[in-house]
């Protein structure tokens, strides 16, 4: 039986569009796009795909691939595919190329007579790739924007909008409306849904690339830069298409009434693009900066927010100096406003009976060594920072599943994201749920969400070993000095030790633990680099 590869481990029948999984280690060398013949094996499970095993690729994938550079003496580039490595070595000197640095992206293309892969050297800035992949060189915006002039919108372009992100970021999905006049505050989130229509081939992109990458020296986007630059990115002083989501609040407790939202098509216009540090030294200036914390202050008590807790994010400053940032009042501001829509949101869909992905954060699996541990640690004068890395280690991931659940960060019933359009793609199906675009059945939704839990996984595996890179590049600098520590889990063979300049915890074996000190939990410790091979080792002395 014939089928087409449509994602590393799934294809399709050609004649009834029948789906089917294949096991990794019966992908062989098939590729996403290839046709294939398969050997098909019934499931046994119900509910469950059929499963196959490819017999040989009748027709290469004519498509162009990311592949990586791995090496710079030779130029070597590596191809992943279905957790096979291919490996082409070229020499620069015959091919007008720039010089490519370690990790960079570039294209490869496959040749359809030796089934071999080939260096592509036309194209190679990150733009022109992603812009080739995509297909985004035949995708014609000037037609989309005619096509989509029949959506309604609401005109909201004389509202005094604004936008609030870091000094670096790029990809704009959110803004905010002030409107005291009429007591509504408007909360815009970019329209995705709008330029990439339900199982085009940027959205099957998408779906694989699934989320944005942000690691110290480099980003990878999901969205191509083309798009969230011309049509998307909720840029200062550019009419843009958004979904807006509506709220009134009471003009004397100034409470928001959330069960009166409302969401539409609109059209917006950006006035101001803020900082996170501009509204924290200057909001109590402004009057719309003002009102908008004014009224978070107000229902954020209503809400059980604060319970959200996420890991400390570190600066390396050349490595020897290190810091964390720590999120000011106004990153707080923001956060309440978007948790506010995903609320709205599933209120939404379920009244509408609606299904949507959710985002599951299990409580504890121990709740009572949790709560005792957290009372023992907010109970002393322990550093902040100690006390968000204790309760994070001792909670559970964050997921998403189709089934109603409990978010314990939040502290309610059935969560979901739809903020994050641009960078996240359960954010896009949402919108396409909410707008009517495209409303997805079960099985679809929960192949979306074993795709998303799968690449976050991978992406906090990646983001790990980051952090261990620079860790182990700091500890080296640490060869002769004490550190102090804090004691947060005794777990043989060693104990777990929070480490105060270095703001997370490392696990210290028990050999390399002084004898002559009694270790006891919370207690504070001194602790020696021993040394940095393939892992950081440290002692504790007294």
């Amino acid at each position: 039986m014939f089928c087409h590869m449509i994602r590393s481990n799934i294809c399709k029948n050609l004649k009834d569009d029948k789906e089917y999984y294949i096991p990794k280690h019966l992908v062989a060398d098939a590729i996403v796009g290839d046709l294939v013949n398969v050997e098909i094996k019934p499931s046994k499970e119900e509910g469950k795909l059929d499963r196959a095993s490819v017999k040989y690729v009748s027709k290469r994938n004519k498509n162009f691939h990311i592949a990586y550079v791995c090496g710079t003496n030779p130029y070597r580039v590596c191809l992943i595919n279905n957790d096979h490595v291919f490996r082409l070595t070229f020499d620069p000197l015959k091919i007008n190329i720039p010089k490519l640095n370690i990790g960079q992206e570039i294209l490869v293309t496959l040749n359809q007579k030796n089934a071999e892969f080939e260096l592509e050297t036309s194209l190679y800035t990150e733009e022109e790739i992603l812009t080739k992949i995509y297909g985004l060189d035949d995708y014609d915006y000037d037609q989309k924007i005619k096509n989509n002039v029949d959506k309604r919108v609401i005109n909201l372009t004389e509202l005094n909008t604004f936008t609030v992100d870091n000094e670096s970021s790029t990809d704009l999905d959110d803004a905010i409306s002030i409107d005291s006049n009429n007591n509504k505050v408007y909360i815009h989130i970019a329209d995705l849904s709008r330029w990439v229509p339900h199982d085009s081939k940027l959205d099957r992109r998408l779906l694989d690339r699934q989320t944005s990458i942000y690691l110290k020296r480099r980003t990878f986007h999901m969205s191509p830069k083309e798009l969230v630059d011309k049509y998307c990115s909720l840029n200062e002083g550019i009419e843009r298409y958004a979904i807006t989501f509506e709220f009134d609040w009471d003009p004397i407790t100034k409470k928001i009434k959330e069960e009166q939202g409302v969401h539409y098509r609109s059209l917006i216009k950006s006035k101001r693009r803020l900082t996170y540090d501009f509204c924290n030294s200057h909001g109590e200036n402004d009057d719309d900066l003002k009102l908008a914390k004014e009224i978070y202050m107000i229902n954020k008590k209503e809400k059980n927010l604060s319970n959200e807790t996420t890991n400390p994010e570190y600066e390396y400053n050349q490595i020897s100096h290190i810091q964390l940032t720590k999120p000011n009042d106004w990153h707080s501001v923001i956060e309440y406003y978007m948790i506010l829509v995903n609320m709205y949101v599933v209120r939404y869909c379920i009244k509408k009976n609606l299904q949507i992905p959710k985002r599951v954060h299990p409580e504890p699996k121990h709740m009572e060594e949790y709560n005792r541990i957290k009372n023992m640690a907010f109970s002393s004068e322990y550093p902040e920072e100690f006390k968000l890395c204790l309760l994070f280690r001792l909670q559970q991931p964050s997921f998403y599943s189709v089934k109603d659940s409990y978010h314990f960060g939040l502290g309610i019933e059935n969560y979901s994201h739809a903020t994050s359009p641009i960078r996240r793609y359960i954010d896009l199906v949402v919108q396409r749920i909410i707008t009517g675009d495209y409303i997805y059945n079960t099985h679809e939704l929960e192949k979306i969400c074993d795709i998303t839990n799968n690449v976050t996984d991978k992406k906090k595996q990646v983001n790990n070993l980051e952090n261990l890179l620079y860790d182990m590049r700091y500890a080296m600098k640490q060869m002769n000095k004490t550190l102090k520590g804090i004691v947060i889990g005794i777990k043989q063979p060693g104990i777990q030790v929070y480490f105060i300049e270095l703001m997370k915890y490392f696990f210290i074996e028990n050999e390399n633990i002084d004898k002559s000190i009694k270790i006891e939990e919370f207690m504070f410790v001194n602790v020696k680099l021993v040394s940095v091979t393939n892992k950081i080792t440290w002692k504790i002395t007294k």
